[in-house]
Formats: structure tokens, sequence, C-alpha cells
């Protein structure tokens, strides 16, 4: 049995991008130029970069690391950056004590990575094996992946750290490129848990390094077309790295997933308008903008995921029972393509103005989980 299937799936989107292809498919571009805007291991302290520039070493001396923290949000902001097009994150991710994964009963324990003012890049639950009976959406995204406990952990209770006396930490990579042209980038790394205090569970980060690339990775056509198969992989892993390679490949991997979904993707003022009404203060608006969503399919999985975290608990109800259900209207593997390449162009296109949003004069900005 695999017990590092997201390494294993990412070893397979490399060998998607480098396989041996026909001479005509091969030509392109040389390589990006890329200058490291920062890179920390913790090995001595943290600047005022950092919001909370907290750093420990692991219980048995073996690693040093920002942290730990509890259900906050901690932020890195940069300044100054030179001409770029691309941004390209490396981070090591310390899960620490009692992780419950996607578990209802004491989860989920949820752990984020998002642009300030931007997109979440990565929105996931780490569950340890002791403790997560429904698995953990890493390597995938919450609430729509599950796999088994500590999936694509680079390492497993290596350091130090306890849990009612038993060992419970693992380490997640995480490589994620990303359209950035700003003279300015704030990651927002946060998490929230089910429980009052970082005695159950705490995170920390491990070397972390932001780079910043002049271009987009460049793809042949035949290179998009594996990596579109790969979106619909049954494994979470494969699809979810799969994603992130076209993420990386900027507007040829935009144009290319705009002829695949021609036809396919409902207007985005319309879905955030309805995402809204879920808000509404009248029942049967609720619903009418539940089945309306639920019509649309996996191709709203993007603006789903957004509204995931939203601090109305009626709204979060309702986009995780959608995001359970959207690969219903077709089968899993191309619901699953299709939501991944619909997230992608999202990703792609963050900074592109968007369009306005009509939102119903009715719906409140919170509203507590109402009967009819």
């Amino acid at each position: 049995m695999n017990r590092f299937p997201a390494l294993t799936a990412y070893a397979a989107i490399l060998l998607a991008l480098t396989a041996p292809l026909p001479a005509r498919a091969q030509s392109r571009p040389a390589g990006s130029r890329v200058v490291v805007a920062y890179h920390n291991d913790f090995s001595r302290q943290a600047g005022k970069e950092w919001s909370q520039p907290t750093v420990a070493r692991s219980p048995n001396d073996s690693a040093s690391l920002l942290g730990p923290f509890g259900g906050e949000t901690v932020s890195l902001s940069l300044t100054g950056l030179g001409k770029h097009a691309m941004v390209r994150l490396s981070v090591d991710v310390y899960a620490i004590g009692s992780w419950d994964g996607s578990a209802k009963t004491y989860g989920p324990d949820i752990w984020q990575i998002a642009v300030h003012n931007g997109p979440v890049l990565l929105r996931t639950t780490f569950g340890h094996k002791d403790h997560s009976r429904e698995g953990q959406a890493f390597p995938g995204e919450y609430p729509e992946d599950q796999s088994p406990p500590m999936s694509g952990a680079m390492a497993v209770n290596s350091l130090g750290y306890l849990w009612q006396d038993r060992p419970t930490d693992a380490t997640y990579p995480l490589t994620l490129t990303f359209p950035h042209s700003g003279e300015t980038l704030r990651l927002d790394f946060s998490a929230v848990f089910n429980t009052l205090g970082k005695d159950d569970e705490s995170w920390g980060l491990g070397s972390v390094r932001v780079e910043l690339l002049d271009r987009p990775e460049p793809l042949s056509q035949a290179r998009l077309a594996r990596l579109w198969e790969l979106l619909g992989d049954e494994d979470a892993g494969t699809s979810f790295w799969a994603m992130w390679a076209l993420v990386g490949a900027g507007p040829d991997a935009a144009k290319f997933l705009d002829g695949q979904l021609t036809g396919k993707l409902p207007p985005t003022r319309e879905v955030r308008a309805l995402i809204a009404q879920l808000d509404d203060v009248e029942w049967n608006k609720r619903e009418e903008a539940s089945k309306a969503l639920a019509a649309y399919g996996a191709v709203v999985k993007p603006e789903l995921l957004e509204a995931a975290g939203s601090v109305s608990l009626e709204v979060r109800s309702r986009v995780e029972e959608l995001l359970r259900t959207a690969n219903q209207k077709s089968s899993a593997g191309e619901a699953r393509r299709l939501g991944r390449a619909a997230r992608a162009l999202r990703l792609i296109r963050w900074q592109e103005p968007p369009l306005p949003t009509t939102v119903p004069a009715t719906a409140p900005a919170t509203q507590p989980d109402r009967e009819p």
C-alpha cells in the first residue's frame, strides 16, 4: 500500500509534463527567469514580514518552525516585488496533534492558504489516522475530495509532538504556482478547528519559499490535452496536481480550457447572485437558489468553494451539500474534470476585473440556520 499517494500523484503529473512526445510537440521557449523573493527555514528567527513571528524548535529538536498556531490567521506580507508574471509558493505544513480531517463529530479541521483580497489557493483538511475515521481532503480541497488520513505526508511522527502520550504530527509539502504581477503580496495562512485551544490541534510552517517567475510555464497542446485527461482521474491527488499544472501555464491553459468548456459555464455574476440568495430571509428563496445551483452541477464548484468559508451557517451548510452532490449531474470523472477546469480558469484569471454581482436586496450579511 502506498503511504504517500500525493507524492505518487505529483510524480504522475511530472511524467505527463516530461514524457517524450513527437518532435513537433516538443518545441517550447526557454524556461522562466526565477527570482527568490523570500525564503526562511526559521532556523534563526522570523521578521516583521510575518504578522505572528513566533519561532520554535520541535520537541525532538529535529526541525525549526513558525508556530505552533491554533485556529487563527498568520500572514506573510512582501513588498517591493520586481516585475513578474507568476508566483511560486513552496511551503512545508506541519499538522500537529489530533487533527480530525473531514469528520463531522470533532471536525472538520480545516487549513487554508489565500491571497489577501484574492483567491483561496487551497482549502483542505488534514487527518491523523487515530482520529479521522472519515479521512481527509488533502491532496485535494474540502469538502469535495476525500483521501485516507495522512495522504500526501512527506513525513509522519518525525517531529516529536505527542497527544495523550502518542506521536501525532505530519509534514505536508506544497508547491503552488499562480498568476501575480503586483508590487506587494500578502499570503494568509489559517486554520479552523472544532476545539478551543492548541492542546488538541495546532499547526506550523517549515521552510517557506516565494519565487517570482517572469512568464508562465509553456505547455504544448499535447501536454495540455494530457492534463485535461488527468483532471478527471479518480485519484484526488492526481486530479488536484493536474489542475495546478494548468494554473501554472497561465494564458495558454486558459485559452485551452475556454475551448473545452465552451457553452458549459454559466455567467459568474449569476452564480454569485444565487449564492448570495442562499442567505435570503425567505426559506423558499433559499431553496430556489439551492436547486438552481444544483442544476449547474460541477461547473459552479469554484464559486461554491469560495463560499464554503462564509460566516453564515446557512450558506456554509447549503454550499457543503451542493459540493457533495455536484458529481451527480454527470459521471464522477467528468464532474471532477469540469469542476477542476472551472477552478483553474478562476485562478488563472483572478487579477482580471470582476464582473458586477447582483445581490438580492433582502439578503442580510449573516443569518443563523433557519427552519422553513
